[in-house]
């Protein structure tokens, strides 16, 4: 088993060295400009995973799709959705979908008409998204999971994670990431405890990941 401390020294250096290998290769980064709408070359993105994507989770995870130099591929909640989280004002979350995929009818008639949020809505948030992005307009790409600890058993394609979680959940979920050699974003607080807090520090100075 490779040592945590290993694993994210390899994602780091794995993501600075692609430029000298490929060069070596044969190849060579394409450079954002001849992607054209200045986009960012995919070797050039952080991967992401959202756990906990609630109304908050869900706000913070839609600020992250809008930058081009990260991908969200998987969201995770113990919900699978539902209609009844609450909202800052009337429609927020739906009006808010809507501007970000540039779709003023979306939810509609259909089940997203209320604050609707978890792993289902979210991955179809996040494919709605990337579809705007592709000629055929659609997107598959974001897996939706139900257990944290299914996406850090195997954590291959996923650079970071984005902790949206209840308060009580955010130490857990960023020690068992960093452990994983996982950088971490949190939601505040920062944890449920002063505990908890000099504990997550500890951990993130032990595997050497930005947190």
């Amino acid at each position: 088993m490779t040592h945590p401390t290993t694993r994210a020294a390899h994602r780091i250096s794995r993501r600075a060295a692609l430029k000298t290998v490929g060069l070596a290769a044969g190849w060579t980064i394409v450079p954002r400009t001849v992607l054209g709408r200045g986009q960012t070359p995919p070797s050039d993105r952080l991967t992401l995973a959202c756990v906990g994507v609630g109304s908050q989770g869900l706000r913070v995870m839609m600020n992250f799709l809008r930058h081009d130099d990260v991908r969200v591929v998987a969201v995770c909640d113990v919900n699978r959705g539902s209609d009844d989280y609450s909202e800052w004002s009337t429609h927020e979350l739906r009006d808010k979908v809507r501007k970000l995929i540039g779709n003023e009818t979306w939810g509609g008639n259909g089940p997203y008409r209320g604050a609707i949020a978890g792993r289902e809505p979210a991955r179809d948030v996040v494919d709605a998204y990337y579809g705007t992005q592709t000629r055929s307009g659609q997107s598959k790409s974001c897996r939706a999971v139900e257990d944290y600890r299914e996406l850090l058993a195997n954590p291959d394609g996923i650079d970071a994670i984005v902790i949206g979680t209840p308060d009580h959940l955010h130490a857990p979920v960023a020690i068992a990431a960093m452990r994983a050699g996982l950088h971490v974003f949190c939601q505040k607080p920062m944890a449920h405890t002063v505990h908890e807090s000099a504990r997550m520090a500890e951990v993130s100075r032990e595997t050497g990941v930005a947190t």
